[in-house]
């Protein structure tokens, strides 16, 4: 087993602003530690891929629990990170999905799209709609 780089640690802390939490606190109120809030497990565990660096990544809406600035910037952060990895990135989020290379779209439990986002707004087809829907929500 690798030892703990503080360091690393640190840095990967610090870019989820969750700097104020000690590399060595002792987390979750069932075992005598400090309890975070939903967003702050969510930076932790986001936290942790930054840390361990690893050639795969899967992520389930990830940044659900944050605010959008910190949402923005985690993803971008994920964006440079991929160069060399695979990353799956599972979102109803169209704006996060749109800045993927490749996206997937599943309607009960099969696949119905695959493309670019350039690629699949081009079609009428199910990304289409959801992407036109959620549009509406910003543009006015």
């Amino acid at each position: 087993m690798n030892p703990l780089d503080e360091t690393k640690i640190d840095q990967a802390l610090d870019f989820v602003s969750l700097n104020d939490i000690a590399s060595d606190e002792v987390l979750g109120k069932e075992i005598g530690g400090i309890d975070l809030s939903g967003g702050q497990w969510q930076k932790l565990a986001i936290a942790r891929s930054v840390y361990r660096n690893r050639a795969l990544l899967v992520l389930d809406e990830p940044t659900s629990n944050l605010d959008p600035l910190m949402e923005t910037e985690i993803f971008q952060h994920y964006l440079t990170m991929a160069n060399d990895k695979t990353v799956i990135y599972v979102t109803q989020r169209i704006s996060m999905a749109a800045l993927a290379q490749r996206i997937i779209v599943i309607k009960d439990g099969e696949i119905i799209q695959d493309g670019s986002h350039d690629d699949l707004i081009k079609n009428e087809g199910e990304y289409k709609r959801l992407y036109q829907e959620q549009a509406k929500w910003y543009v006015r």
